[in-house]
């Protein structure tokens, strides 16, 4: 048994600030010879968002605003169980809860939109849906926007009125070669979505996102698995077999944004060669499909059905999609599968070890989600990855990898809202598993143990990946790691991310790490 110096545990009490905020007061008659103990409470649902950088997979270090709206805003708690719907992440991460006593299910799901926020990338809204009472990792993908605009392309214009035909066109998509472009009409009136006229000379940034480019996907503004208002109106969960989407930013002198047209403008958007829809069949000429709108801002996750545009052939040899719109946002042509809010279960065996999985379509190889592992309550598993809002109309597979961003297999899920757990069995793996465990103690309170409650983290200290090191429960931790080395660990309370590095790199199987920590006065004095 290893016994670590008290600073060494400060990834037990990294939180030590703010623990009397939580405490479920699980208190013994504090008699003189009797040890209270105090347990801070462990939420029920707990969440903690993961944000990284599309292009590079890196977390983004840089502070996202978080707002959260929808359904179930006002069950969204922070980790001291105050209501809360605004958050700031740092390093990357930020967590929540859901109302403890509140208990998701399959029949009564906890609904919500994530809205993220940070200059130099666009913004995203994600729905969340939440099946299960659990701590529910996920990561969002942002993709960073270029802040340079074309040169003066019009102008000036009086009265936000276009004096002449103009059409805007995207750089040639670096995957797939194609393009995107709008002509909008002489005398159309461009205004503001407050209805101000845009005045002087406009400039504009255009970029057309190809459905080869397996980043592009990952970044899709709300998920590939997204709400909509649907043809009859109706707001409903679907998967998006996207031909492409593409966003176009029009801006004046003054840096007034355009968000309608007084005259619809025509818009051509091809499709990369091997286009599927969603029945996996290749798109073709003389085809129709849906088209899609989301709010520029990303103000709402929901994206909204405008109409089918016939498929034809461009210029470019390529397939192509037009259509008119009146407004400027996210475009999305796309066919939609019905999609499982819970889906397949996989349980990992006879090892803790976390994963990363990205789950792809069998037929093209192209990217549709990404899922983070978590703790099982199935005796017969350790953890276990569950799918969500994936189609069951769509064979897939799933890439699993560790920490270091090795991949350790590949599952074939040929269909991934099957209620059929896949076993995997990693039991051959070179890992070890150790656990932390600690209390502290008030010099006030000599009698009094204090045991925190978090969701935790963990990677690699150089390189690697972020992934849920699980639950510190009542000053324990139990975790499977890839072998002996030096690792991070950390967590998120109120707005900031701690994070300490461990050298285990001489630590075996079976270890135990503990210890004790004093916690500063000006906290025990509120016990």
């Amino acid at each position: 048994m290893f016994f670590l110096r008290s600073r060494a545990l400060s990834l037990l009490f990294l939180f030590a600030g703010v623990w009397v905020f939580t405490i479920a007061c699980d208190l013994t008659n504090p008699l003189e010879g009797i040890r209270a103990i105090l347990n801070t409470k462990v939420r029920t649902t707990p969440v903690t968002i993961l944000f990284t950088d599309t292009q590079t997979q890196n977390v983004i270090e840089s502070p996202v605003f978080v707002e959260i709206t929808g359904p179930n805003a006002s069950d969204i708690i922070d980790l001291f169980n105050e209501a809360r719907t605004e958050f700031v992440s740092d390093k990357g991460f930020v967590s929540f809860a859901i109302r403890d006593e509140i208990v998701p299910d399959s029949l009564n799901p906890i609904r919500f939109t994530v809205k993220a926020t940070l200059p130099e990338y666009f913004e995203a809204s994600v729905s969340i849906k939440l099946t299960e009472p659990r701590s529910t990792p996920i990561e969002i993908s942002l993709l960073r926007q270029s802040d340079a605009f074309d040169d003066v392309i019009v102008g000036p214009i009086e009265d936000g009125v276009i004096p002449n035909d103009i059409t805007l066109v995207t750089a040639p998509d670096p995957f797939s070669g194609t393009i995107a472009s709008v002509l909008i009409k002489g005398g159309t009136k461009i205004e503001t979505a407050s209805g101000i006229p845009l005045d002087g000379s406009l400039r504009y940034s255009f970029v057309l996102f190809s459905n080869a480019n397996a980043n592009n996907l990952k970044s899709f503004p709300g998920g590939l698995s997204a709400d909509v208002t649907n043809q009859n109106g109706d707001i409903q969960t679907v998967f998006f077999s996207t031909g492409g989407f593409f966003r176009l930013v029009l801006r004046d002198d003054s840096g007034r944004i355009a968000a309608t047209l007084s005259e619809p403008a025509l818009v051509r958007m091809e499709m990369a060669n091997g286009t599927l829809t969603n029945t996996g069949t290749i798109a073709e000429a003389g085809q129709t499909v849906p088209i899609w709108s989301l709010p520029a801002d990303a103000s709402t996750g929901t994206w909204t059905f405008e109409g089918d545009a016939t498929i034809g052939i461009s210029e470019g040899s390529f397939l192509e999609a037009s259509f008119e719109t009146d407004h400027f946002s996210w475009w999305n042509a796309a066919w939609t599968s019905p999609v499982c809010s819970q889906g397949t279960v996989i349980r990992i065996l006879n090892n803790n070890i976390r994963l990363r999985g990205l789950l792809f379509r069998e037929a093209n190889q192209s990217y549709m989600a990404t899922f983070l592992s978590n703790h099982s309550d199935d005796l017969l598993a350790a953890s276990r990855i569950r799918l969500r809002d994936v189609p069951a109309e769509i064979p897939a597979y799933i890439e699993l990898y560790d920490i270091r961003n090795d991949l350790i297999t590949t599952l074939s899920i040929p269909n991934p809202c099957s209620q059929q757990p896949i076993e995997l069995d990693l039991g051959f793996l070179d890992t070890i598993t150790i656990l932390f465990r600690g209390v502290g103690f008030c010099r006030n309170r000599p009698n009094a143990e204090i045991r925190p409650s978090f969701p935790a983290w963990y990677k690699p200290a150089t390189g690697g990946t972020w992934v849920p090191a699980g639950d510190v429960e009542n000053g324990e931790l139990e975790i499977t790691l890839p072998g002996p080395d030096i690792y991070s660990f950390g967590g998120y309370y109120d707005s900031q991310f701690y994070e300490y590095t461990f050298d285990l790199s001489q630590a075996s199987d079976g270890d135990i790490f503990e210890g004790e920590v004093d916690i500063p006065e000006q906290y025990c004095e509120q016990l």
